[in-house]
């Protein structure tokens, strides 16, 4: 673009869109900045949310999962648009801190097999998948359903296979950090 050049019409909606995805991207790097190197570090503890979920448990999940660095996550855009989906998740992060962020993900909730939230994944290792075509899950273990992070890896460090421990590891963080 030059000096002079005004932007209109399609390429003006592809710079925005663009803007809006590093906008997005940039609420969801304190998630990892800050990562510690702890058997909870290097686990692959996974938080599945959405926006049909009441607000005040949404918080409380961001919050928790602050306490853990661990990343939340959306199947997919708000209401079928990105600028939908940074309206409704800028006051959430007020809420809960501005010390997380949420990240959308479909194929983390389609690798997983997540299909009720919220849902916790602690995995021994991690799936690095950027289409499902590549994916295949690792052993791990999940709780699903109306709880919180807490409880969830309550369940997980009593009756899970290979999220005992670091689950365990998150309790302890979560115990400390509240």
């Amino acid at each position: 673009m030059h000096g002079n050049d005004k932007m209109t019409g399609q390429g003006r909606n592809i710079w925005l869109t663009v803007l809006l995805i590093m906008s997005s991207v940039l609420f969801c790097l304190p998630l990892w900045a800050k990562a510690e190197e702890t058997p909870l570090a290097r686990s692959h503890l996974l938080i599945f949310v959405s926006s049909s979920m009441p607000t005040e448990s949404l918080v409380q999940w961001l919050q928790e999962a602050q306490t853990l660095q661990a990343p939340v996550l959306l199947r997919g855009v708000v209401n079928q648009s990105l600028a939908n989906t940074l309206t409704w998740i800028q006051p959430l992060l007020a809420q809960a801190g501005n010390g997380g962020g949420i990240a959308i993900d479909p194929v983390a909730f389609e690798t997983y097999g997540i299909t009720t939230v919220p849902a916790v994944v602690i995995s021994d290792d991690p799936a690095a998948c950027y289409s499902n075509a590549l994916c295949k899950a690792p052993p791990f273990d999940v709780v699903a359903g109306n709880s919180s992070l807490k409880a969830a890896c309550e369940i997980i460090a009593d009756k899970g296979s290979v999220g005992k421990g670091y689950a365990k590891a998150a309790l302890i963080r979560l115990r400390a950090g509240s």
